[in-house]
């Protein structure tokens, strides 16, 4: 599958996810296939950090977060709020919160987010937005880890290797 056939497929999962079609979003997820799984997990998040950066504004606003949280737990009484609040707080500098939500819930939870900030029946016009900034979000997301001077940095031998203490005998 090429590359503009694989970013239509995860655009077609995502709109139909954002549209409340499960169906549509079965069939669609259905025919990425294991291959592109990791490009698709990548642009859920790009999807999920574009959208909930533009919602919140450049700052996260505790009080607006609480709001949101608030209505996260009326509408997903069944899913863990903290958890979903960590993947926001992820977005926002404390990235190191993205690792305690465990994978499985990932994108469970990152959806339930997008549900309760894209309105049921976003127009193509809105759903473009999204997926530009989401494309332009992930693009800057990847070409900033391998621009990055310590990517390669846990293979580098250390400048001054640990001297070895002598036992006392």
């Amino acid at each position: 599958m090429n590359h503009h056939r694989r970013q239509a497929l995860f655009k077609e999962h995502a709109a139909a996810v954002l549209r409340r079609d499960t169906a549509g979003a079965a069939r669609a997820l259905a025919s990425i296939g294991p291959e592109s799984w990791m490009g698709h997990q990548l642009f859920v998040f790009s999807l999920f950090a574009s959208t909930v950066t533009d919602h919140f504004g450049d700052d996260l606003d505790r009080a607006d977060l609480a709001e949101l949280m608030a209505e996260f737990r009326t509408a997903r009484p069944d899913a863990h709020w903290l958890r979903a609040e960590a993947l926001i707080r992820s977005c926002y500098g404390e990235s190191s919160l993205y690792l305690d939500v465990p994978q499985s819930e990932h994108w469970s939870l990152m959806w339930a987010v997008l549900a309760l900030i894209v309105p049921p029946d976003p127009g193509e016009t809105t759903l473009t937005v999204l997926f530009d900034r989401a494309d332009d979000l992930g693009r800057e997301v990847v070409s900033g880890i391998f621009e990055s001077e310590r990517l390669f940095g846990w293979a580098d031998e250390p400048e001054d290797p640990p001297q070895h203490r002598e036992e006392a005998s």
